[in-house]
């Protein structure tokens, strides 16, 4: 929470702090809708249950927007630890794929935490 205090103060003061029940870390998009499918989040949740991969850290070292028409949000993003990081991707979609899923593999995917 210190965090976003701390980025709204600096980046968007009139921005809204992200409840703390939906704050994550993104790093694989399965849709861009205000609401997922629960099919989706279904499939979401078998992929991560059937991935196995080393611990890591993921460093959020910067700050970025991301603008969009809907809302402008204000992320976390980082590029520590991206080659593990790149190969879990790739590992959510092949499995995502595998499942049935749309396989959204995006190569320029930033994984990034939304505080506002």
């Amino acid at each position: 929470m210190a965090i976003q205090q701390w980025l709204q103060q600096d980046y968007l003061p009139l921005a809204s702090l992200r409840p703390p029940a939906v704050v994550h870390v993104s790093l694989y998009c399965v849709g861009k809708s205000a609401r997922i499918p629960e099919t989706m989040i279904a499939a979401a949740r078998r992929t991560g249950a059937a991935i196995e991969a080393c611990q890591f850290e993921l460093a959020f070292d910067h700050v970025i927007t991301f603008l969009l028409p809907q809302n402008n949000a204000i992320v976390l993003a980082g590029n520590g630890g991206r080659e593990l990081l790149r190969q879990l991707h790739v590992q959510i979609a092949i499995e995502m794929q595998r499942l049935g899923e749309n396989a959204n593999l995006n190569p320029n995917f930033q994984p990034h935490a939304t505080p506002l």
